[in-house]
């Protein structure tokens, strides 16, 4: 039998001072969940009650960032660990437990229906305001969040696009007792392989794949049109049957226009069956010239890093320029009079606004260059906001990316991507308002003792 020293209020009073003493008890406080919780509307009374209301929804996808756990993980240290029961409003005690191991997914998709990333953020910005420094100074960039998908490729599709038809129709031939009708698929399916596994794809020899793969493709989409005519009218198709065949129909019209011209397909190129919303992000870098995911815009206010803009389509990132001061502006109430950002925002048109607007820049003068004093105001002050957007800026980028759980983005709608992004981000920035907060708690050491 094991013997109480306290009642069970003191207990659950020190137990909620040695949670808010660690870190994860610091993010807690950094986090308004009061109000994030009014924003959203009311989960309907009908049905199971959940164990975690919104509040707990909410924890559990900061939670999910911060500790970079998958939803099964995430949920096992839940049943387990009391600190992060606690962040969700919780206490579980011996007798409960959450069996499901969807249930992260499902508040997932909940809460992304009603997401809006700039009123969300808005929040989080008054209760954070105080504590931000630099608030005049605006620094922007763009970077890619990826998503986990495989590395597409043409003949990738295109076989991706045949397996799928060609297992359907052999389904629906099986269960309406209807013959299969003669396809050459088996024979492809080995040549496919074949081609696969080979470890020099040359030009030559994609090129046949794909012409073999988008004949197998269009004679096996006429053929389940002749067979789902032949069923039962009765039965109706699924909705998620419908899509996915209507997205094989755009690739087999997308890949047939590449195969014939050469071209890409223009900006709505499809590279995946499983995401169609996901489009290459030409980023030019040395390591990875393309990217696939979503294409964000990012801001920094006093070293915490925020989302301008997010977008599955690529986009100049110059254009954004002027809504990144005026959301800035937004959200702090004050005039912005300094901006670092890369060469390529060093537009005629963003030069002439920032002057406009008595903005100073780190944009380099057009021209030829004058000559200026090393202590100069303005060279001093470009090459500031050079180094602090160079180095804090881009670095919270990898952070995010290492840290944060956006690496590769695991969600499998457009909405919850964009919502799993939003909280690693918010989640970062929590971390770094805890921090600055803990700095200005703890006392400043007397010079005196740290000289003994």
């Amino acid at each position: 039998m094991q013997l109480t020293l306290f009642s069970p209020e003191i207990e659950k009073s020190l137990k909620w001072q040695a949670f808010l003493n660690t870190e994860i008890g610091r993010l807690y406080e950094c986090i308004p969940f009061d109000e994030l919780v009014a924003y959203f509307p009311k989960v309907s009374n009908q049905g199971k009650k959940s164990i975690l209301g919104i509040r707990g929804g909410l924890g559990l996808q900061f939670l999910k960032s911060y500790l970079d756990l998958s939803d099964a993980k995430l949920i096992e240290r839940l049943n387990t660990d009391w600190s992060l029961q606690l962040f969700c409003g919780v206490d579980f005690g011996l007798h409960t437990m959450i069996k499901d191991k969807d249930y992260v997914g499902r508040w997932r998709r909940w809460l992304a229906r009603y997401l809006n990333i700039e009123e969300l953020q808005g929040i989080l910005m008054k209760n954070w305001q105080a504590d931000l420094s630099d608030q005049k100074a605006c620094l922007m960039d763009a970077t890619c969040y990826e998503s986990s998908v495989r590395y597409p490729t043409d003949a990738k599709l295109l076989w991706e696009s045949c397996e799928w038809v060609f297992e359907k129709m052999f389904e629906i031939c099986e269960r309406a007792k209807l013959s299969k009708p003669r396809s050459k698929y088996k024979e492809q399916r080995s040549k496919y392989s074949i081609y696969a596994r080979s470890r020099r794809k040359g030009h030559k020899k994609t090129r046949k794949i794909k012409k073999k793969l988008l004949y197998l493709l269009e004679k096996g989409l006429g053929q389940l049109t002749q067979i789902l005519s032949k069923r039962d009218s009765k039965e109706t198709l699924e909705p998620k049957f419908k899509s996915r065949l209507g997205i094989i129909y755009q690739v087999l019209e997308q890949q047939k226009e590449i195969y014939k011209d050469g071209k890409t397909a223009g900006k709505d190129r499809i590279i995946s069956l499983s995401k169609p919303y996901l489009r290459p992000i030409v980023r030019g870098k040395e390591t990875k010239r393309v990217e696939f995911g979503v294409k964000a815009h990012m801001f920094e206010i006093g070293g915490v890093c925020l989302i301008e803009h997010l977008s599955y389509n690529a986009f100049n990132e110059s254009t954004r320029l002027k809504q990144t001061v005026g959301l800035q502006q937004l959200y702090t109430g004050k005039q912005v009079n300094m901006l670092g950002a890369d060469k390529i925002y060093a537009t005629r048109a963003n030069r002439a606004w920032c002057k406009e607007n008595e903005i100073l820049t780190n944009f380099v003068p057009v021209g030829r260059p004058k000559k200026q004093s090393k202590k100069s105001v303005e060279l001093v002050v470009r090459k500031a906001l050079d180094k602090e957007r160079s180095t804090v800026l881009e670095g919270s980028f990898g952070n995010h990316k290492l840290h944060y759980g956006l690496g590769r983005i695991r969600a499998k709608t457009a909405k919850t991507e964009l919502l799993w992004i939003a909280f690693g981000v918010w989640t970062a920035a929590g971390m770094k308002i805890a921090n600055i907060r803990k700095k200005k708690e703890s006392p400043p050491v007397n010079s005196s003792l740290k000289a003994a």
